[in-house]
């Protein structure tokens, strides 16, 4: 029996295969590491606007409160009367981070306020009360608050009118990506007509 001429590789060859190989499959590998960071950091940044986004909508249109039978909405937009301190009292909040407002429909004229403490911005539906404040946002633990700013308009400013109050909310969330912190914020603002 006569063997035919059988052809192989040989080890140079399939030494060169496996560095190609070897290439091809780093390359696959980073850039499916970079698509997926980016993803990462995608979905993190649109989770902290959309918290950004609710929050200042809380603030701008409130909660529902029945005041002498009747429901209302409780936020900036309803309110007739504004104060956004000026200066740091010891029993408020500091200044650029709280406002207190009244609602034109309440005839108890019961000032109510929201603010930010501790990397949660709340309302508070009655300031004579204590401890009955309300967490507004973030919802989630691993964002937080960083800035609540309320502008009250000087007729000339950024916001015109006295009669506008420009309020300015930022959040911001820390995520890992491998062994690298990175800080995602987001930023939304919006400028308020008060009725008064």
């Amino acid at each position: 029996m006569k063997v035919k001429n059988q052809k192989a590789f040989t080890l140079a060859e399939i030494l060169i295969a496996s560095a190609l190989s070897l290439i091809v499959i780093i390359e696959v590998i980073s850039i499916y590491v970079m698509l997926e960071r980016s993803w990462r950091e995608g979905a993190a940044q649109l989770a902290v606007q959309r918290e950004a986004q609710i929050v200042l909508e809380k603030i701008m249109y409130g909660n529902q409160v029945s005041i002498s039978g009747t429901l209302y909405r409780a936020g900036l937009i309803e309110a007739d009367e504004v104060y956004t301190p000026d200066i740091v009292d010891s029993d408020l909040p500091t200044p650029d981070n709280t406002i207190y407002f009244r609602l034109i429909v309440d005839n108890a004229g019961k000032w109510r306020s929201f603010f930010l403490s501790n990397g949660k911005i709340y309302y508070d539906p009655d300031i004579s009360i204590g401890n009955n404040e309300v967490i507004i946002g973030p919802s989630s633990s691993d964002i937080t608050a960083t800035t609540l700013e309320f502008r009250k308009g000087d007729g000339i400013g950024e916001y015109g009118s006295n009669s506008r109050v420009g309020v300015r909310v930022n959040m911001q969330q820390v995520i890992s990506i491998g062994t690298v912190p990175l800080t995602i914020n987001a930023t939304v603002q919006s400028n308020i007509r008060i009725r008064n």
